[in-house]
């Protein structure tokens, strides 16, 4: 955990999206300067195994912005993180060298040191209430981690390869989607889920957390919210029954319609029916009626690590 006072910033290069943050530091706590997201998807086409060129050029073109950005901030180190598309990529390496070409020095994180540093980040984002027994769920576009602990260290762990651009890409071929595509992605959802958790041991009266864009947009959606409101989303509770709701209203609209939602990310419309099925085969796998929305994620655990994360 770093200590003292200063500034730190941390890069996530995701499958879907590159995001940035410029945190403070003092005595090992973190005040957010400023962050920036980008909806990039590095992962496109990504079942191929293969980082497309216009795709690298999409994040790079970000990630260039962001390194101006926290030049100006005057960042004293900056952390940047790799995760799904670039560790299932073969090209992988030319992606890597480029961002080094940027002044970085990026790490591919495996499925299961994503996770943990996710679960550090939303503990941190709880304070006091940080004892309470966790199922953190992180839907990306790439992969998704489910994470059960009771302190701050995990207890229970997985990565999948079941993200909000996998599926789209593997099962919606309609627009809108048919109802035979979405109930071959719902099927597949929950039997991944299902093989993947067996291992788990969820303790009783854990709270379902969740995080990034699909469950951060979720909240925006139910809340109709027109812009960001970074309060009205950290901490929101969202119950099984209006995710439902909400799931059946994606699926039913195209893509077009979907953008002119209330709360709808643009560049987010066309996985975020994806995105939710992911997040509902958890909550039916595990029972959990409701699910809480942390802002705080792999971003800042990157940085409550610093400098062995």
């Amino acid at each position: 955990m770093p200590e003292g006072t200063g500034t730190i910033a941390v890069i996530d290069v995701g499958t879907n999206t590159a995001r940035m943050a410029v945190f403070g530091v003092t005595r090992g706590r973190l005040t957010m300067l400023e962050e920036a997201d980008v909806v990039t998807r590095l992962g496109e086409g990504i079942g191929g195994r293969r980082l497309t060129d216009e795709a690298m050029a999409r994040t790079l073109k970000a990630v260039g912005g962001f390194v101006e950005r926290i030049g100006k901030r005057g960042a004293e180190r900056t952390l940047t993180a790799c995760t799904s598309a670039a560790r299932d990529a073969v090209n992988c390496g030319e992606f890597i060298a480029a961002l080094e070409r940027l002044g970085l020095a990026p790490r591919v994180l495996t499925g299961g040191r994503e996770a943990e540093l996710v679960f550090r980040g939303v503990v941190e984002g709880r304070g006091r209430r940080w004892g309470t027994s966790l199922l953190v769920i992180d839907v990306g576009g790439g992969s998704t981690e489910l994470i059960a602990g009771s302190g701050r260290v995990p207890d229970h762990l997985v990565s999948m390869d079941l993200g909000a651009v996998r599926l789209t890409e593997r099962f919606i071929r309609s627009d809108p989607p048919g109802a035979a595509e979405v109930k071959e992605m719902e099927r597949f959802a929950e039997a991944a889920v299902r093989e993947a958790t067996g291992g788990f041991a969820v303790p009783r009266g854990a709270v379902m957390v969740g995080v990034a864009g699909t469950v951060a947009s979720l909240a925006m959606i139910l809340q109709r919210l027109r812009r960001f409101e970074a309060r009205k989303v950290h901490g929101y509770n969202m119950t099984r029954g209006r995710l439902l709701r909400a799931y059946e209203r994606l699926c039913a609209a195209g893509v077009e319609e979907r953008k002119r939602m209330p709360g709808m990310e643009p560049g987010r419309a066309d996985v975020m029916p994806a995105g939710t099925c992911v997040l509902l085969a958890a909550m039916k796998r595990f029972g959990f009626e409701r699910v809480e929305v942390s802002l705080n994620d792999l971003r800042h655990g990157m940085a409550l690590e610093e400098p062995g994360w």
